[in-house]
């Protein structure tokens, strides 16, 4: 779920393959600026890639210039979620596994 979601949330600057800029909800018509609408209406086969190498936005910031500041942190907040759930969910089952291994003998 976290790495659908992390792929659907950011994109990654296609100079440097480890810097990964965080996004709204994809193309979500509810997520885009009014710069981002007239990117997504007057060129539909764009990417949130295309979006953001059209605008100039592969730079500190340059997000909020086709998102919304609020998705933006919408989309974080649920990235963030999800890694601690996924977390949690790894640790306790291990946890389990060793709770029924010491049952067991």
């Amino acid at each position: 779920m976290y790495l659908a979601l992390l792929q659907y949330c950011s994109v990654v600057d296609p100079q440097s393959d480890s810097t990964r800029y965080s996004i709204g909800f994809g193309r979500a018509d509810w997520s885009l600026t009014e710069t981002g609408r007239a990117y997504q209406h007057s060129h539909p086969a764009y990417t949130p890639e295309d979006m953001m190498l059209a605008e100039g936005a592969f730079r500190p910031g340059g997000a909020e210039l086709l998102w919304t500041p609020k998705t933006i942190a919408l989309a974080a907040g649920a990235l963030l979620v999800t890694y601690i759930v996924g977390f949690v969910m790894w640790t306790a089952g291990f946890g389990f596994l060793v709770a029924a291994r010491d049952a067991a003998g």
